[in-house]
């Protein structure tokens, strides 16, 4: 498995507005960057529904 959040990605959401309404994801993106996708279940629901209706799906979809 590859990493939770790609490179592009992180920049992407640290610059755009809808991170603002997520707390736990700014501080998430700032410490936990080299996170694989098997360690999403560590996280908490509110990010794990994010990353897999946000970033992991459009991904497997694209």
């Amino acid at each position: 498995m590859g990493k939770l959040v790609k490179f592009r990605e992180r920049k992407l959401l640290m610059f755009s507005k809808i991170i603002e309404d997520y707390p736990l994801l700014i501080e998430f993106l700032e410490t936990e960057s080299d996170m694989d996708e098997s360690e999403l279940e560590t996280l908490p629901n509110e990010m794990q529904l994010f990353f897999r209706n946000i970033l992991i799906l459009p991904r497997l979809l694209g």
